[in-house]
């Protein structure tokens, strides 16, 4: 849906959608929000609401077991170095095999949903009033700068700037 959503886009970078369009793709989440449906059920609206940006249909959630519990895995062990090997060997199949499996099973690469991982993990801690090196290492990153990095890298801005505090502040000066 991702890639089919991008192609759609005219321009590199941001693209302003049309509030004409998403209102009607929106709406039925934030009924579903402010009437306090559970995440599932939002997660639900979302993926839907996704799928009609893009034109496209909803495949069946019929994920190959082996890397559903890859993924498990991955989550339980975010805060050690996770090797494709040792992924690979648990789910039956030779590395290379096992990284077309993952890719073809998320649309994502395993180093990029590792680092995905690893980088909500951060920020869930440091968001969270932990310090920016607590959550660098509870994430596997070698220190609050490996952590800076990546951050920026992945969205434009070091995560100390997105607390909100940080935002408040920025606000009031």
């Amino acid at each position: 849906m991702g890639r089919t959503l991008l192609a759609r886009c005219t321009h590199p970078g941001l693209n302003l959608l049309d509030a004409a369009y998403t209102a009607p793709l929106a709406a039925p989440i934030a009924s579903a929000y402010f009437g306090g449906a559970d995440d599932d059920e939002l997660r639900g609206l979302a993926q839907r609401a996704i799928a009609a940006a893009a034109g496209v249909s909803l495949r069946p959630a019929s994920v190959d077991q082996r890397v559903i519990r890859a993924i498990a895995e991955i989550r339980e062990r975010i805060d050690e170095p996770i090797l494709l090997s040792a992924l690979a060997r648990r789910a039956g199949l030779s590395p290379g095999r096992f990284r077309h499996l993952f890719v073809a099973e998320t649309g994502v690469s395993l180093r990029s949903f590792v680092l995905w991982e690893r980088l909500n993990r951060a920020l869930s801690i440091g968001f969270s009033g932990g310090s920016w090196t607590e959550a660098a290492h509870a994430a596997n990153f070698a220190d609050s700068a490996h952590l800076t990095r990546t951050c920026r890298r992945m969205f434009g801005l070091a995560p100390t700037s997105a607390r909100v505090e940080e935002l408040e502040r920025r606000q009031l000066a």
